[in-house]
């Protein structure tokens, strides 16, 4: 790329070296291990890290040959042991000891020191990528793991640390190795680019040299960072060797000298036993030496363990279940050791802490009146017996009856306390039967509790009511019969009666002239007699209200019926002189033909012959002629009994999807991007009230290409605003530190447009002035 800006121009060749790396870390390269397969070994120390920042990642690939139900190290971030501290394990990973092939991850996350995740098992005899990172989002610390590409766990860690001298161990010396290999393994320490720090010191391949050669009459020549081993002379065979060796070939001539950690003994070189002059090797106290072939080690004795170089004593009560396995039983620290005593109340027996019974010395733990003991495990409870309670240290009687419901919860009884007990008994008027309190129906002796004349017994509960007879009042100690016609209206209501009295009750009857009849009393026409009533004064007999009268005279012809058809009445009038002005009419019932009835529609009825459809369709309309029916020669309905409505109605559209489009190129130039793909709810659009598209209209998975390599990019870069200066031809001269400067930010720059963020290491090979170059337009 070319960048023009000013006249005065010159060239720089630079060669930037670029790692591309997962999308979301950016950081300080603290290291890249050799890409060759690394044999995981108990114990096996392959670096020390000076300072693990809040910000890292740590990526390696693993080879699984077998599982086992035991725990089994893959690598191993610590400060100074397993799990004891904040930092013993940042991160550590084992394989789970189910034997699944499940990954156990675990990490100093919000003041847990180990907290862990667990991931689904991986293949056996494959090689699986692992990535824990920890990097700044806004304001926080996320924690992330991703098996294979793919995000397994993450969440946010609000208690973050820098720990200094970290120890990186494939595998941990407290657990047994995973039978496999690790290749692959770098870490991303830190937020900025500063310089490189190389981690591990360097890997001991040549710590266990069968792991990776078995050639005859060699050695192994451990180089800085490498992962290959060279030839060195060896024994006899060192009059052929002409490298730099322990073996120094000479004209003609050889000679060997001793390892460090071997001395020379009869022309062979024998161990040297460090342990022999303890003070000059391991001068801790309370450490103990180890003298191993051609070196030693200090450890610390039983009970302490290291701590900043001094032996410390180790308390074996944070670890009760492991040192005091007993039940009940407390755990007392010792300088170097340790007592396991059996609790308060607990007594060993058999190698077992057992109950102690203090019930068996009642009078010692309990002496109390009226209180029993009650053993428990490591301990006893002095309670009052039952019917006292505890008041003043002394178990009083308790008042059940103070708790009536509680205690006597028979309905309608009562309660009498006694020392430590009560007793429950029904009241007055309520007799126990079957565990209840049931009451005593005093009318059966009617002659014991009501014994009055025309008197009633009324059973009440617990009690009873004498009452007199209905038509009978209690005065002066006797029941005497009730008058109730001097109250006619109240009894008597029924109009033209009179009231007769009898003893308790009364009689209603209808006055003379009148009969009682549907529970009234009605006039009683005394013309319809088949007596003549008026037939000794030869006159007519006219009825009237509750009487009669006869007057002389005739009765009238019939007049014509009241109606033309259905049922009417005809009239006849009475000549003659009354005595009052009223006119004497009687009437007779006439019938004449049934009246024709002419029928009526009744309201429409709707059929939807088109339900919940849509477009055209038509309902259907019907009526009866019943209301009233045609009758007895009456017409019938006109009109139609039927009828049909045409509806038009505009039909719903429901969405439906498109096709997928094509899938997007991948996000990422490597390693965890994705890709995507679209569709659109327009196939059709819903339109009319119709339903929705019903899911997403985007998906997109994760691309897997190729993992992310270290790529060299040459770049020749002219810069139009800077003037070339002499010192320019040099390359290690300082005035090249600000310009190194301005080509970071000038590629950065071209990288942010597309919101890329690429750590890279700036190399400058040449700087030219670029006046040797015919410029272009």
């Amino acid at each position: 790329m070319k960048l023009f800006v000013k006249e005065l121009t010159f060239m720089i060749h630079v060669e930037l070296i670029l790692l591309i790396l997962i999308d979301d870390v950016q950081g300080n390269i603290e290291s890249l291990l050799c890409n060759s397969d690394i044999l995981l070994v108990k114990g096996k120390l392959i670096g020390l890290i000076p300072k693990l920042d809040k910000e890292f990642l740590v990526s390696f690939d693993v080879y699984p040959n077998k599982f086992v139900k035991v725990w089994q190290s893959v690598i191993h971030f610590t400060i100074d042991s397993d799990k004891s501290q904040y930092g013993d394990r940042v991160p550590g990973i084992w394989f789970h000891d189910n034997g699944s092939g499940s990954l156990y991850i675990s990490a100093p996350i919000n003041g847990d020191a180990d907290s862990f995740f667990v991931t689904n098992p991986i293949k056996l005899n494959e090689w699986s990528n692992v990535k824990v990172s920890q990097i700044l989002r806004n304001t926080s610390y996320v924690y992330t793991i991703r098996l294979n590409g793919e995000v397994v766990f993450t969440c946010i860690n609000n208690q973050v640390q820098i720990f200094a001298n970290v120890k990186v161990y494939a595998s941990d010396p407290w657990h047994d190795a995973q039978d496999g290999l690790l290749r692959n393994l770098f870490i991303i320490n830190g937020n900025d680019l500063q310089p490189i720090v190389v981690l591990p010191a360097d890997i001991e391949e040549c710590a266990n040299l069968t792991d990776y050669g078995d050639w005859a009459n060699i050695d192994c020549v451990n180089t800085n960072g490498s992962c290959y081993f060279t030839c060195k002379c060896v024994a006899h065979y060192s009059i052929y060797c002409n490298w730099e060796s322990d073996c120094l070939n000479t004209n003609g001539n050889f000679y060997f000298t001793c390892k460090s950690g071997w001395r020379l003994n009869n022309n062979s070189c024998v161990d040297v036993d460090e342990c022999a002059n303890l003070t000059d090797y391991c001068n801790w106290e309370n450490s103990d030496c180890v003298n191993t072939n051609g070196s030693y080690y200090c450890t610390c004795k039983s009970g302490w363990r290291l701590n900043n170089n001094s032996c410390v004593d180790f308390n074996e009560c944070n670890e009760l279940a492991k040192y005091c396995n007993l039940t009940n039983s407390d755990c007392v620290n010792t300088n170097g050791s340790y007592n396991c005593t059996c609790k308060s109340g607990w007594l060993l027996e058999n190698n077992s802490c057992v109950d102690v019974n203090e019930c068996n010395e009642l009078a010692k733990y309990c002496n109390l009146t009226n209180s029993d003991c009650v053993n428990t495990n490591g301990s006893y409870n002095c309670i009052c017996k039952s019917g006292w309670i505890l008041e003043n240290n002394s178990c009083v009687d308790v008042n059940e009856c103070n708790e009536l419901a509680k205690y006597c919860n028979l309905t309608n009884s009562d309660c009498v306390n006694t020392n430590g007990s009560y007793n429950c008994f029904c009241k007055s008027g309520w007799i126990l039967e079957n565990n209840s309190c049931v009451d005593v129906n005093e009318c059966n002796e009617l002659a014991k509790y009501c014994n009055l004349t025309n008197s009633d017994c009324v059973n009440t509960y617990g009690s009873y009511n004498c009452t007199c007879k209905s038509g009978w009042i209690l005065e002066n100690n006797s029941c005497v019969d009730v008058d109730e016609c001097n109250g006619l209206a109240e009894y008597c209501s029924l109009t033209s009666s009179e009231c007769v009295n009898t003893n308790g009750s009364y009689n209603c009857i209808c006055k003379p002239g009148w009969k009682f009849e549907n529970n009234s009393c009605v006039d009683i026409n005394e013309c319809d007699s088949l007596i003549d009533i008026c037939y000794s004064t030869n006159n007519v007999c006219v009825n009237s209200i509750g009487s009669y009268y006869c007057y002389k005279g005739e009765w009238g012809t019939w007049s014509e019926c009241s109606v033309t058809c259905g049922s009417g009445y005809k009239y006849s009038t009475l000549n003659g002189k009354f005595k009052s002005q009223q006119e004497a009419k009687r009437s007779l019932l006439c019938m004449n033909k049934k009246c024709s009835v002419d029928g009526n529609w009744s309201n429409w009825t709707t059929y939807e012959s088109c339900s919940n459809s849509c477009g055209i369709c038509f309902t259907r309309q019907e009526r009866y002629c019943n209301n009233p029916a045609p009758a007895d020669s009456g017409h019938g309905c006109f009109g139609s009994n039927v009828q049909y409505l045409e509806n038009n109605t505009i039909c719903r559209v429901n969405g439906n999807w498109t096709q997928w489009s094509s899938w997007s190129l991948c996000s990422q130039p490597c390693q965890s991007g994705v890709k995507t793909r679209y569709r659109s709810c327009s196939n059709p659009l819903p339109k009319y009230g119709g339903l929705p598209c019903y899911g997403q209209n985007a998906d997109e998975v994760t691309c897997y290409l190729n993992k992310c390599k270290n790529v060299t990019l040459n770049f020749g870069i002219i810069f139009t605003d800077e003037v070339y200066i002499a010192q320019y031809s040099n390359p290690s001269d300082e005035v090249y530190k600000p310009l190194g400067e301005k080509i970071k930010s000038a590629i950065q720059n071209l990288y942010n447009k597309f919101n890329k963020t690429v750590p890279f290491n700036l190399k400058l090979y040449s700087i030219k002035n670029g006046k040797d170059y015919q410029m272009k337009p």
